[in-house]
């Protein structure tokens, strides 16, 4: 499997033809490579889940229309699809799509799309529920894409962003040299691009947390760390996420 020249900038066409080939691999599906590959990223995925699971246990028990931006082959559709009135899911790759549909078959209330964010016609006020799981980073124009988000929500909508943290510790060892993983942005800077579009951020937390995780002991303590800081004190949590977490989760509601 080749992938596109990693010398290129981030740009659409670029995302769109790198995700294409990884789940264009007839030898190891998408979600297996993404999530399954190793004990580092099954960790990941661990944590991501739970993180994931804690902010939707929070939320009404039915969530009304949904938007999933850059789904991919589903790994996450699952955990709103059973729960939603009808859920629109827009990917940028047309074997994403293609991958996802076959994934997500049980599900008949999904609606899916191909197309690019910060160029798709979104209906105003059209969605209870938006999330993005790291699809982000990928987006040139992020001010643009929160503000469109921050639109098609109705009001008291609930918007649901994972993204890469650029302040991570080992943030070379797994995205260093890699232009599609260069668009990283802070929560600092993220939360306040979604105050200005009209949201109010209702919680942070490490998405995935953890350094040195070759080490089945280093994997087993932060997996530990990471369930904790999911129920404590918000600012002791942030405090140890802002260089220990590859990736964190942000929620709001818009106004």
């Amino acid at each position: 499997m080749v992938l596109p020249s990693q010398n290129k900038e981030s740009d659409p066409s670029f995302v769109k033809k790198t995700f294409s080939t990884l789940a264009s691999n007839p030898a190891l599906s998408y979600g297996d490579y993404r999530w399954k590959r190793n004990s580092v990223v099954r960790l990941q995925y661990k944590q991501s889940r739970r993180t994931l699971l804690t902010v939707l246990a929070t939320l009404p028990k039915k969530y009304g229309n949904v938007l999933e931006v850059g789904g991919g082959d589903g790994a996450w559709t699952r955990y709103v699809a059973g729960k939603s009135r009808a859920v629109d899911f827009l990917d940028i790759s047309p074997e994403m799509l293609t991958a996802a549909t076959y994934n997500l078959s049980a599900y008949p209330n999904i609606t899916f799309m191909e197309g690019d964010l910060l160029t798709s016609s979104l209906e105003p006020e059209k969605y209870d529920l938006i999330m993005l799981f790291r699809c982000l980073e990928y987006m040139s124009i992020k001010a643009n894409a929160i503000q469109k988000c921050a639109t098609a929500l109705r009001k008291n909508g609930i918007l649901i962003i994972v993204t890469k943290n650029p302040a991570y510790l080992e943030w070379e060892k797994y995205s260093g040299g890699k232009r599609i993983h260069s668009g990283q942005i802070s929560a600092d800077d993220l939360r306040a691009l979604i105050k200005e579009a009209g949201c109010t951020v209702t919680g942070t937390y490490a998405a995935t947390l953890g350094t040195q995780l070759e080490s089945s002991f280093s994997r087993l303590l932060w997996n530990v760390i990471h369930a904790i800081l999911l129920v404590t004190p918000r600012v002791v949590g942030e405090s140890l996420s802002r260089r220990y977490a590859e990736s964190f989760l942000v929620y709001a509601r818009k106004d």
